[in-house]
């Protein structure tokens, strides 16, 4: 294996690709670097516990125990924090949903894209949805109009477009349900087992769920309305999102039948000016190593090979897609 993490050049290539010679200095100042060891990778995550950074202390797991690597996490506050970080070369790899990385890429929210993210692989679908007690009267999306119902999430903005996707499914906007202001997802499902929320917008599987159903007597998940129309009105407002069916298992809060949720896909994403060996390396190990990862991560059991590739608008690393081409894969179109 390689032993330069960044392509000699990697900053100067990419300004002539662009045609901005400022790339140039940025590279100075933003801290890229053409000769760092290749016995360190810095997986960025979001704070411990949270599922990207069990996601991502797994990975760093891996890659150490197979590769010539000392990988390492470094929790962020959020993924506005830590992929600007992978896109300057502070850190080689970070998690985020497809959404988020997009946004970020484009610089969609604060007008600076951090177009030095490249997409290593896609790893799974995040499956959401709003939670309310089992013996609830609410058993549609189109019920929460009038309740209350968690949103706001002021720490993980990205997930205002999935819950007014969720909203919409049942025809609703938030002017419609009475909103229940948290700051993200954990704080969501406390308010509702303490009583001041009707619905909480939580992942499927999650630990706070499982809490929250001990705590409560019981969850059951909203399912979506998959009539034609009910879909239309997600993909208006998220078009990142797709249908997922939940079947039930065990210890899995919140489904006693099969039930059709919202998904979106996790990815990791790398920066461009990573070497293609090392990325070929880390793609092939993450590829050949499923079993590792569920060890500590469970929902990268939802991990595989030909979902690993997908045409995102982000332009996935060349190391990357040399190992995917060399199994025979093409980029998969996104759900």
């Amino acid at each position: 294996m390689t032993k330069l993490y960044r392509q000699q050049g990697s900053a100067l290539s990419f300004a002539k690709r662009l045609g901005l010679g400022a790339v140039i200095l940025g590279a100075s100042v933003f801290g890229f670097s053409t000769t760092a060891s290749a016995d360190n990778v810095t997986v960025a995550t979001t704070t411990q516990g949270s599922l990207n950074h069990i996601v991502g202390s797994s990975i760093a797991r891996v890659l150490s125990e197979e590769m010539d690597v000392r990988a390492r996490v470094q929790p962020h506050t959020g993924e506005s924090a830590l992929l600007p970080l992978v896109h300057s070369g502070q850190a080689e790899l970070g998690l985020a949903a497809i959404n988020q990385a997009m946004g970020i890429y484009y610089g969609a929210d604060n007008g600076r894209p951090q177009e030095n993210l490249r997409i290593l692989t896609t790893l799974f679908p995040v499956k959401v949805g709003y939670f309310v007690r089992e013996d609830s009267d609410i058993h549609t999306m189109e019920d929460l109009r009038g309740k209350r119902v968690t949103h706001g999430y002021m720490a993980q903005g990205a997930m205002i477009d999935v819950v007014n996707a969720l909203l919409a499914n049942g025809g609703l906007t938030p002017d419609d349900v009475r909103t229940v202001s948290v700051p993200n997802v954990n704080r969501g499902g406390d308010d509702f087992a303490s009583g001041r929320a009707d619905a909480f917008f939580h992942a499927v599987g999650a630990g706070k769920v499982s809490e929250v159903d001990a705590s409560v007597g019981g969850l059951r998940l909203i399912p979506l309305d998959t009539s034609d129309e009910a879909m239309s009105r997600v993909l208006e407002t998220f078009p990142q999102g797709y249908r997922f069916d939940q079947p039930p298992a065990d210890g899995l809060a919140g489904f006693s039948e099969e039930t059709p949720v919202l998904a979106y896909d996790y990815v990791l994403v790398v920066g461009a000016g990573v070497s293609d060996d090392l990325v070929y390396d880390m793609t092939r190990t993450l590829a050949e190593n499923k079993s590792k990862l569920v060890q500590g991560a469970r929902v990268l059991q939802d991990m595989s090979l030909e979902r690993m590739y997908i045409d995102w608008e982000i332009p996935t690393h060349p190391g990357a897609v040399r190992y995917y081409e060399e199994q025979g894969l093409s980029p998969a179109a996104p759900k």
